[in-house]
């Protein structure tokens, strides 16, 4: 083996100094032509250097001749001379672009040479003017002269320039060619020694061929008896393999021409494998995982293991693997052999599942507590332990670092005044095994909370007494709120009796001028109505309309107050009931308009009588009052169930079911943008000229609606109608009286 090495390596070298030998000369022979490149650029650019020289220097003769004589034909030769000039400078620009002190060189020329054009025109341009004004023309041919021995220096500097670049190739080149004759000699002698060490090497070769062949066939002979060795230990561990719960498999790692790993071919598995990933052994065997199982890609296992062979890192992980219609939580481990890995797995489905069902149970108790704002806790009587939840740590303002939680340490935290009583009731109930429920205080960092406790009995499976299940709830708030309820209770209640106070006095003290003023106008009017003027019975008129809308305002807020005290209890209420009295009520007023009024049976609901006449009774005044001229009046009452979700209002219940009555007219109408505006107390849309009233009736609609926990809306358009809808709570005990009539056109008779 070592021998073929030395041989193979021999006769590299021996190419390999052929090829270079090669490469040198053929590199020398580039260089050479190279080399006479570059004189012959040289060359070019000399010359491109003195033939633009050699224009200026004609340019400046003929300039010369034609101011000394005056003859037209010393202007001939400078016909075109500009643009050649110009040509061959662009020419050289050409020539010298890849060295950068040439090109500033040659920027400088072209500069000189522009000005040198430019002075030999003006001195051209005005030959009698300048023969007037002489100093001026000495001043011109001087900037000439000068401008022209500039040139020949920097034309000078360029051929110098050029004439150091060219002794630098020629030296080079010099030096190249003796290199290059010293390598090729060098190159060759090593060729001769690695042709002579080859055929050495080849003579020794054919003496060991006989003796390699006979130390190869006792090795074959060995191997065949390992391989038979290795047969018997794969049977044997394919069986103890097939007997495992996991399944197990071995791959080795396929790579591209980058070395980078594509994929891994199975050499082994066992049974349990085959069953766990619902396919055949046999068919597995010497396929590639992503030609087998393709969602080991999506799934992300396959760069783990790719990173196990390449690391060496073991790998142990669960996975829940949804692909190649599986769908199970694996436990994953994989360790690195050879150039491959081998992985164990099982499926844990089963285990993730109930693992999935505690903490779901756990998290649903956390956020249960959280909500109630409760704790759970158990307490091991024997012992004495008590053991805590999050929430009941975060009830008693600890954390569960600083506080051990103890019967004893329980105690410490204790009111003084409750300690006694509660460790009593405590230490009873464990006594008699019996469940408790306390409330005490505890006092944490100078605060002092208020505690409710439920406990109930826990029995081993043999129903033997163990100790206490519970759940705490800090009921602070509570304490406050139901604190501050006895307070605004006290605040209500003397509110309550200013109210009555006040209503005493709006319907007695108040109301009594305002009666004599009625009678007394009355008076003058009857007695002293021929007496008195057109203008004295106008005031006495509207002192007496004023006085009955202050009566008539007075009593709407009476009205209003004893509304919005809600003082009575509710009871059942047939509203067809109050329908029909708040009609017998309105009989003058709908015999005088010839309104008809029509109206569905009508529910029971459960409310206060007075109040609900009250809202009838102002809707359908208004309904009536607010009807169009030359339009018969109508007015239609309506009723069906609804839901809280197909309703929007703010804060409303979905899930509560209510009645929906209508009540609409064919009347004035309004705006919809004064919705908000028609409910509000003292609110009018219409001056007192126009309709009387108060602005209060709508006021105390809502009012009442909102005594009865339900809403109040309307719909209008004007010079068409309106209609308000009620909604009112529903309740099953009450239902729809059967016999409710239907009133097509209410009229009375008398």
């Amino acid at each position: 083996m070592k021998s073929t090495t030395v041989l193979k390596s021999t006769f590299f070298v021996f190419v390999m100094v052929l090829m270079a030998v090669a490469f040198f000369t053929f590199k020398t022979f580039n260089q050479f032509k190279s080399d006479a490149g570059w004189v012959r650029h040289t060359n070019l650019v000399r010359y491109e250097l003195e033939y633009i020289i050699s224009l200026l220097k004609d340019m400046e003769m003929s300039q010369r001749g034609y101011a000394l004589t005056a003859d037209p034909a010393f202007l001939k030769p400078l016909t075109g001379r500009e643009d050649t000039i110009r040509l061959h400078i662009t020419l050289l620009d050409s020539l010298i672009s890849n060295n950068p002190r040439q090109e500033t060189n040659l920027d400088s020329l072209r500069k000189l040479t522009n000005r040198q054009i430019a002075l030999t025109n003006l001195l051209l341009s005005e030959p009698d003017e300048l023969l007037k004004d002489q100093e001026n023309t000495m001043d011109l041919h001087t900037k000439s002269r000068i401008n022209m021995d500039n040139l020949r220096v920097l034309v000078d500097e360029m051929q110098r320039e050029e004439n150091i670049l060219s002794s630098t190739k020629d030296t080079r080149a010099v030096d190249r060619s003796a290199d290059t004759a010293a390598l090729v000699i060098v190159l060759t002698l090593l060729s001769l020694s690695a042709l002579l060490y080859l055929f050495y090497y080849l003579l020794r070769a054919f003496n060991k061929k006989e003796e390699a062949e006979k130390i190869a066939h006792e090795q074959i002979k060995r191997k065949d008896e390992e391989a038979e060795v290795r047969r018997i230990t794969e049977q044997q561990l394919k069986g103890v393999l097939n007997s495992s719960t996991n399944g197990i498999m071995s791959f080795v790692a396929v790579r591209d021409e980058s070395n980078k790993i594509i994929d891994f071919e199975c050499q082994m598995m066992n049974s349990m494998a085959a069953t766990q990933t619902r396919t055949k052994k046999e068919g597995l065997i010497n396929r590639r995982l992503l030609e087998m199982l393709p969602g080991n890609k999506t799934s992300g296992l396959f760069d783990k293991y790719c990173e196990v062979v390449e690391t060496g890192k073991t790998l142990q992980t669960e996975a829940y693997y949804s692909y190649d219609g599986l769908d199970a939580w694996f436990f994953i481990s994989a360790i690195k052999l050879l150039d491959g890995f081998v992985v164990t797995f099982h499926d844990i489905t089963h285990q993730k599942q109930q693992t999935r069902q505690i903490e779901e149970n756990e998290a649903l108790l956390s956020e249960a507590e959280k909500l109630a704002q409760t704790g759970s806790w158990e307490w091991q009587v024997r012992t004495g332990n008590i053991t805590w939840s999050r929430n009941a740590y975060k009830i008693y303002g600890l954390q569960s670092g600083e506080f051990t939680p103890t019967f004893e340490n329980f105690k410490e935290y204790l009111h003084p005044d409750d300690r006694e009583s509660i460790v009593k009731v405590m230490e009873e109930s464990a006594g008699n095994q019996q469940p408790y429920q306390i409330e005490y205080r505890i006092v944490v960092n100078n605060e002092i909370k208020y505690i409710r406790a439920n406990a109930g009995v826990k029995r081993d499976e043999h129903g033997n007494f163990e100790g206490f299940l519970g759940v705490i709830q800090d009921v602070s708030l509570q304490k406050e709120y139901e604190q501050l309820l006895i307070t605004q209770k006290e605040e209500l209640e003397k509110s309550n009796e200013e109210l009555e106070q006040f209503a005493y006095v709006a319907s007695h003290d108040l109301q009594e001028p305002l009666r004599k003023i009625r009678s007394f106008g009355d008076r003058l009017t009857t007695k002293y109505s021929n007496q008195l003027d057109d203008t004295a019975r106008d005031y006495i008129a509207r002192m007496q309309r004023a006085s009955e809308r202050m009566q008539n305002l007075i009593q709407d807020l009476l009205k209003f107050s004893r509304v919005s005290r809600n003082l009575e209890k509710f009871k059942p209420v047939d509203l067809n009931q109050v329908l029909e009295d708040v009609l017998t009520d309105l009989q003058i007023s709908i015999e005088n308009t010839n309104v008809a009024i029509t109206h569905d049976p009508l529910p029971v609901i459960n409310g206060n009588v007075t109040q609900l006449q009250q809202l009838f009774q102002n809707i359908l005044s208004n309904a009536i009052k607010f009807r169009r001229e030359n339009v018969p009046p109508e007015i239609s009452v309506s009723t069906e169930k609804v839901t809280g979700k197909s309703l929007d209002f703010e804060n409303i219940n979905p899930a509560q079911k209510y009645y929906e009555i209508s009540i609409k007219d064919n009347g004035i109408g309004f705006d919809d943008q004064y919705l908000d505006k028609i409910f509000s107390i003292f609110q009018r849309l219409h001056g007192r000229n126009e309709y009387e009233g108060t602005g209060i009736g709508l006021a105390i609609c809502e009012k009442v609606v909102s005594n009865h926990q339900g809403y109040i809306t309307a719909h209008g358009e004007k010079g068409k109608g309106a209609e308000f809808k009620i909604y009112l709570p529903f309740h099953s005990k009450y239902k729809k009286r059967k016999n409710a009539k239907t009133t097509n056109n209410y009229h009375f008779n008398g």
